[in-house]
């Protein structure tokens, strides 16, 4: 069977309109819980496992219960954040700024935590389990009941100030 260019034409711009109606689809229920970027966001209970989250701004934003396993998150900026029960396991969190934030009983389990800035943070009973935190600063955090098996902690600034080396 023949396929003439204007019906090419037509079937890729239908894909296109179909493709950009799911995307807003998926802004709107995002939107829809409150969950907007920026300052304050509400984003309790938000799912978003493997979303993209890169260099996004999110300070003072509460993200409760949210699923965000194996998601993006390189370079974005959450400082003060609730990110109580939150599951980051298997994230991508490089270059985060997390300063301040409330991490209390998250999941960061095999989570890149590489440069990551959590000073001050509370991690108290967090699972660290296998995370990458080389070279993140933890100076004045909370790690109280933290569990951080086979965590990689190499050139990591740990809440006293000093500097931890091994597993390099």
């Amino acid at each position: 069977m023949r396929v003439d260019g204007r019906v090419r034409r037509t079937i890729g711009a239908c894909a296109l309109v179909c493709v950009a109606v799911l995307m807003v689809q998926a802004t709107v229920a995002i939107g829809a819980k409150g969950c907007h970027q920026g300052p304050g966001a509400n984003c309790v209970g938000l799912r978003a496992p493997g979303g993209n989250f890169a260099a996004t701004n999110y300070p003072a934003s509460n993200f409760t219960d949210a699923d965000l396993s194996s998601a993006f998150l390189v370079g974005a900026n959450w400082p003060d954040a609730n990110l109580t029960r939150a599951n980051l396991s298997r994230a991508r969190l490089d270059r985060i700024v997390l300063s301040r934030a409330n991490l209390t009983h998250a999941n960061l389990s095999n989570a890149d935590l590489a440069l990551a800035n959590l000073r001050r943070a509370d991690l108290r009973d967090a699972n660290l389990e296998g995370a990458d935190l080389v070279h993140a600063d933890l100076q004045n955090a909370t790690l109280t009941g933290a569990k951080l098996d086979r965590a990689r902690l190499c050139k990591t600034i740990m809440p006293d100030g000093s500097k931890r080396s091994g597993n390099c």
